[in-house]
């Protein structure tokens, strides 16, 4: 009974959802697409929308194996439904869900990290979003933020933390040829303590 009901599903609904159910980070340019049931003088409607609640979503009719909803918003989470309308019948299929990207996110040190090392040139890094072609990133103290640089790898070497037990906020802004998806996120750390001594074996008297 199982093996018969898989069956119809197959032979009435859209399957193979692109991007896939509960993809993350996807592009805002992103075209759906899907795999069509071969069903004899069907019609495909879709429902697609921001509202968790399907058919409250615009709906398109005359679709076919792809559609292309215009540039999406950057973090949103979005919901879609490909209908099968057959001898007049109309057979709703999944709901299918993805969000788009449009931020860095877990950051290295991590966010509220304590005992950081006191350094000339700490290291910052961060995961992207794979589209996304370079990143500003920002630091400072006390709530200013000054700006670094820009780098088009997920990593900034070379910020001084130079004073023991201070808090440090730092953020980075994603770029898409050259224009921002959104600002990011403010992060922050906070450094160790100074020690007197190195200590037991250290090696390279970084006191670490």
């Amino acid at each position: 009974m199982y093996l018969d009901h898989v069956r119809i599903r197959a032979a009435i609904f859209a399957s193979s959802p692109s991007p896939e159910h509960y993809a993350r980070r996807i592009a805002p340019w992103v075209q759906l697409a899907w795999d069509a049931p071969e069903v004899a003088g069907a019609e495909y409607e879709l429902y697609f929308g921001t509202n968790p609640d399907i058919t409250a979503n615009p709906k398109y009719t005359g679709v076919s194996e792809t559609f292309d909803p215009g540039v999406l918003n950057y973090l949103t989470d979005y919901y879609w439904r490909m209908d099968t309308i057959a001898d007049g019948v109309t057979h709703a299929g999944d709901v299918w869900t993805f969000a788009t990207g449009g931020a860095a996110t877990d950051p290295l040190p991590a966010d509220g990290a304590l005992n950081q090392p006191i350094s000339d040139g700490a290291t910052l890094a961060w995961t992207p979003d794979s589209w996304a072609t370079s990143f500003k990133v920002y630091a400072g103290r006390f709530g200013t933020l000054d700006y670094l640089g820009e780098v088009t790898e997920p990593v900034f070497s070379g910020y001084p933390t130079p004073f023991e037990l201070a808090a440090y906020q730092w953020r980075v802004d994603e770029y898409v040829n050259g224009m921002l998806t959104v600002p990011g996120d403010i992060w922050e750390f906070t450094t160790r303590q100074r020690l007197i001594g190195c200590p037991v074996g250290d090696i390279n008297g970084d006191c670490r």
